[in-house]
């Protein structure tokens, strides 16, 4: 009976506990054969590449070199409430194949990531410069001093994020890039709108905008 006793409460100690080894998390493999709804914002398009993965299938970005510089746009999933399910270890991550002949790297700083919200802006990895023609994991700490703030403060922007870029663009000229393994080790919260949407396009981007079965937003 004590035996039997010992199991039930080992056992309903390993569930309470489950969720702590358990964390909700936030990724694409691309192995569904299918974009996930992933975007692109600038002059490039973004398709399924089914055999170009990490392994398997990637995201494919192809760079039109026109002049606007390719963010991906993450789907909805990865935006919403960061900061309540928020710890000290969470991450942002992902494999990152920089495809192209030419050796001319990106002579302006644009950050790798970008999150924004109503509370600001903040912008991370900035100025990355990665090696061509292989596969790179690139990883940020969800950890302010590992950010630049552009606008607002760290945890109103994690309390409500609206847009989340990943750079797709990391050569002047033509180049593809595959994006792969995109993991955000929380599980953003979804509540309702409050706040009054509007884009004006006066900060220089997008805002998230873009076309479906189509090209790039320029």
């Amino acid at each position: 009976q004590s035996y039997l006793n010992l199991k039930t409460y080992l056992l309903l100690f390993l569930l309470s506990t489950l969720p702590f080894f358990l964390k909700a998390q936030v990724t694409d493999d691309f192995e569904s054969n299918s974009v996930n709804g992933w975007t692109s914002e600038g002059d490039g398009v973004a398709r399924l590449a089914q055999n170009f993965g990490n392994p398997g299938a990637s995201l494919e970005v192809l760079d039109a070199a026109t002049g606007d510089i390719n963010y991906s746009i993450t789907p909805r999933k990865y935006l919403g409430n960061w900061l309540i399910n928020h710890s000290a270890n969470d991450s942002i991550s992902l494999d990152v194949n920089v495809n192209s002949s030419d050796p001319d790297t990106l002579v302006n700083a644009f950050p790798v990531f970008q999150i924004i919200g109503p509370g600001g802006r903040a912008i991370g990895l900035n100025g990355l410069q990665l090696p061509s023609n292989q596969w790179n994991r690139v990883a940020i700490p969800l950890d302010s001093t590992e950010w630049i703030i552009e606008e607002g403060n760290w945890n109103a922007i994690l309390e409500n994020v609206t847009l989340f870029r990943i750079r797709a663009e990391y050569i002047t000229g033509s180049e593809t890039v595959f994006l792969d393994n995109v993991r955000l080790s929380l599980s953003p919260e979804r509540g309702q709108i409050k706040d009054t949407i509007c884009s004006t396009f006066e900060d220089g981007t997008f805002d998230g905008w873009n076309f479906v079965d189509a090209g790039g937003v320029s």
